[in-house]
């Protein structure tokens, strides 16, 4: 049987585990094989982990000498260097050299694994130079180095097709790595928790604002807070709800769940009227499409990929960042349940037509096939 190679980094927000099902599912006539980048640490030998941490300082160290990168990322950026891209990319060609893979299909661009004579196609939500399009951070925080930067390009380059999860993404791809746009292709991504809706209409009526986010500042809680202190000036029976993370916040109304299982999720989004998350930097945000199938209306920054997720009036609201449209956004919405329910519902069906794993798996399909027929 011919055979797949899947590139993947493991559990990547589980859409690894996801793409592997639609591969399998739409390619029955191939045999997937899993390829781990996170195995390839343990073939490193010692010296050229030593050796890394002076490529490491030389493409980083100024960041984190001036606080430009956080300490806590260290780990993510002494995995970014030239010199693992380059380890990464021998040890996956000689991989593909000694099997015979029809193609290869890689998820994110953290190195070029494209191998010559193979078709390579590359599914991404980011990449690192639209670090710089958000408004609201700092890039240095966040980009890659400019050795980075070259390997990424080159990636894209070299692959036979380069499937987005959103438009922005794809628009950058070709601009700024000088791809045609016929080479890229948005396909969008699809929820990985299972649902239970309870059709709870009532929650519509509990004024109940729910926030779900692993990072506080970036996920933009500080902004959603100083809001909802506002709108309780107007709504003192408001709610707030807090998954995800643990902010130390001690406002009335305020609940704070911490991270929860995920089989817990859905007693939070069926009790909720509004989802709202200010977010500051958003490659895709696979949370607003959980929110969206749990029909809450959605308001959170314009940028991103959220134009593609939220569109203003008829599944949510984007906002500026602006913290005077917040309360008069998320205030409206309170005191209209008939107008919730009716962005949600919205929501909903924009979800099921665009964002489930099934339709992105057809996608992929159809437009490999194209290329492997050429």
């Amino acid at each position: 049987m011919k055979k797949i190679l899947l590139i993947r980094h493991k559990h990547f927000s589980y859409v690894d585990i996801s793409v592997f099902k639609q591969l399998v599912k739409n390619f029955p006539e191939y045999d997937v094989v899993l390829f781990n980048v996170d195995e390839i640490h343990r073939k490193i030998s010692k010296p050229l982990m030593v050796l890394n941490l002076f490529y490491m300082l030389n493409e980083y160290g100024w960041d984190f000498i001036t606080g430009q990168k956080k300490l806590k990322t260290l780990k993510t950026f002494f995995k970014s260097t030239r010199l693992f891209t380059c380890l990464y990319r021998r040890h996956v060609n000689e991989h593909v050299k000694a099997n015979n893979y029809e193609f290869v299909f890689q998820l994110q661009s953290l190195f070029d694994g494209s191998t010559s004579g193979v078709h390579h196609f590359v599914y991404s939500d980011h990449i690192t130079i639209a670090n710089y399009t958000y408004p609201d951070i700092n890039p240095n925080e966040y980009i890659r180095s400019k050795k980075f930067i070259k390997v990424e390009k080159s990636l894209y380059q070299h692959s036979a097709l380069c499937f987005t999860w959103s438009n922005n993404i794809a628009k950058l791809i070709s601009e700024a790595y000088k791809v045609s746009p016929s080479k890229i292709k948005c396909v969008y991504a699809g929820n990985n928790v299972d649902l239970y809706d309870d059709g709870n209409l009532k929650k519509f009526s509990n004024q109940h604002i729910l926030f779900v986010g692993v990072d506080w500042i970036r996920k933009g809680g500080p902004m959603l807070l100083e809001a909802f202190k506002q709108i309780q000036k107007e709504l003192p029976d408001a709610v707030l709800t807090i998954v995800g993370c643990s902010p130390k916040v001690n406002i009335k109304n305020v609940q704070v769940a911490g991270r929860v299982p995920l089989e817990q999720m859905p007693q939070y989004y069926n009790s909720a009227s509004v989802f709202c998350l200010p977010t500051l930097r958003e490659p895709f945000g696979l949370v607003f499409v959980e929110s969206m199938l749990y029909r809450l209306p959605i308001v959170a920054n314009n940028i991103g990929a959220l134009p593609d997720l939220i569109e203003n009036g008829y599944n949510g609201f984007l906002v500026d960042n602006n913290l005077r449209d917040y309360v008069d956004v998320l205030v409206r919405l309170l005191k209209n349940p008939d107008l919730c329910k009716q962005l949600g519902d919205n929501g909903c069906i924009r979800a099921k037509e665009r964002f489930t794993w099934d339709i992105v798996g057809n996608k992929i399909r159809d437009e490999v096939m194209g290329v492997l027929k050429k």
